[in-house]
């Protein structure tokens, strides 16, 4: 799909792209704005032909950092848009006042694919390598939120195609199974280990194929919206815990 993609891209050469943010917590829109990324970072950079990319986020629709354009539509504009929605027959039994809601005079768009109150609020926090391993640093969920067992999806940019899930267990600690990200064959296994308020999570960076950097979502309780959207962390190599800056929350 990326590579796919990144052929529309090349072949149509727009100016500029309209995306979904990577923080967009309905799974359909940032699965495409991570893919759309990663086809725009495989692009070779093209001198004088630099595209524009500007991002919404429907869900949730607060505003983000970065400079905002806001477009001003015409009635015509808004009938338009209003008869394409109304194609989503189901949707519009179920959440129809809602949808129109998303019809008004003015759509606003943004220069980043991150919310900047969503990156705080992610539950993620850090990554790291150490002895070939991946860490990631989260958050120590409830107990409703443990008991629903949200899914959290690890992806290396080089390597896209090795996506993988885990579920941590209603215990903050012990061991954990690697899963495809489709959650159809276990890929490994890693282990969960209680720090203070967070959680450590490990398993082998051989897994996603080797990593410099590395997206994470986590998808919520039963329903349509994950807990949190895609983010990207760089790997940093740590030497020792101790020197980790939530060693010392």
């Amino acid at each position: 799909m990326v590579k796919r993609i990144a052929k529309e891209i090349t072949d149509w050469n727009p100016t500029v792209i309209l995306s979904p943010a990577l923080s967009d917590l309905h799974p359909d829109h940032n699965a495409f704005a991570v893919i759309h990324t990663l086809a725009l970072r495989s692009l070779p950079s093209r001198e004088g032909a630099e595209t524009r990319v500007l991002y919404f986020s429907i869900h949730p629709g607060h505003p983000h950092r970065g400079i905002k354009l806001s477009i001003s539509l015409s009635s015509r504009q808004m009938a338009v848009k209003k008869a394409a929605l109304m194609q989503h027959t189901s949707q519009m039994k179920l959440s129809g006042r809602r949808f129109m809601t998303y019809v008004r005079e003015r759509e606003d768009f943004y220069n980043e694919a991150f919310f900047e109150s969503e990156q705080c609020s992610h539950p993620v926090k850090m990554s790291f390598v150490q002895d070939g391993n991946l860490h990631l640093v989260l958050n120590k969920p409830g107990l409703a939120d443990r008991l629903f067992r949200p899914t959290l999806h690890v992806m290396s940019p080089a390597h896209p195609e090795k996506c993988v899930c885990l579920q941590p267990g209603i215990l903050p600690y012990g061991r954990v199974r690697i899963l495809e990200s489709t959650g159809s064959s276990v890929r490994g296994s890693g282990e969960v280990f209680s720090l203070m308020n967070y959680i450590l999570v490990k398993f082998p960076v051989s897994i996603l194929g080797g990593a410099e950097e590395v997206y994470v979502k986590q998808e919520g309780r039963p329903g349509l919206f994950d807990r949190a959207g895609w983010k990207n962390l760089p790997l940093t190599r740590a030497g020792s815990l101790e020197k980790l800056p939530y060693a010392s929350t």
